[in-house]
């Protein structure tokens, strides 16, 4: 059996996890439920999904608005007109990173934030996980119901990263006096050539022509 990423469940009901973490609601998440979602678009949207490059994105929306749907609409602005981007409790999301491991969306949203830290507890957590251990939270209690169906605006979602575009290269300064004294080198050695030219050639002299004088 297959397992992906940004894929999960909310009581039972399959889920594509678009953002793990909602804009100054970091205990909220963005998904879509696959079952709602018209076949126009599931097909779309899953092949994105399961693509390589939809495993290797770090937040599924940020393929979703640079990717069109096969009826020509950005896929992100199509699922946000029509309502199928969904704002949900992280702790109501379930995710399966493999087939031993599972573990609410808020637990593994706070294990990817600690994973860059010095705690051996997170490291040992992610070790488990990567050897198909399982994950399992003492604290955890049990799933909440709540739901919230209220759909999520495009602009609402985080902004894609800024590229800064690089700087156009600065061209160096001229020295206008080195450039004078290479100019006047450059005629300096012109007329040089020029003289040696001319002395090269012998002038013609000029020879008046001797006149005979006949003797009477």
């Amino acid at each position: 059996m297959a397992f992906f990423k940004h894929v999960g469940t909310v009581n039972t009901k399959k889920v594509i996890i678009v953002q793990r973490e909602m804009p100054g609601e970091d205990h909220m998440a963005c998904v879509i439920y696959s079952s709602i979602m018209p076949s126009k678009y599931h097909d779309d949207v899953m092949r994105l999904l399961e693509s390589q490059e939809g495993q290797a994105s770090w937040e599924f929306k940020d393929l979703l608005e640079r990717r069109m749907m096969a009826e020509g609409t950005n896929m992100l602005q199509a699922l946000s007109t029509e309502g199928y981007l969904k704002r949900v409790p992280s702790a109501s999301v379930m995710v399966t990173p493999n087939s031993k491991s599972s573990m609410r969306l808020d637990e593994l949203v706070k294990l990817l934030r600690e994973a860059g830290g010095k705690s051996k507890e997170t490291q040992n957590n992610l070790e488990r996980m990567e050897n198909n251990q399982g994950y399992r939270d003492p604290a955890k209690q049990g799933l909440t119901d709540s739901l919230v169906a209220e759909s999520v605006d495009i602009s609402e979602l985080s902004p894609p990263p800024e590229l800064t575009p690089p700087a156009p290269p600065v061209a160096p300064a001229i020295d206008q006096t080195a450039l004078m004294m290479e100019m006047m080198k450059t005629m300096q050695a012109m007329h040089a050539e020029i003289k040696g030219l001319k002395g090269e050639v012998a002038p013609v002299k000029k020879t008046a022509k001797s006149k005979s004088v006949a003797s009477a």
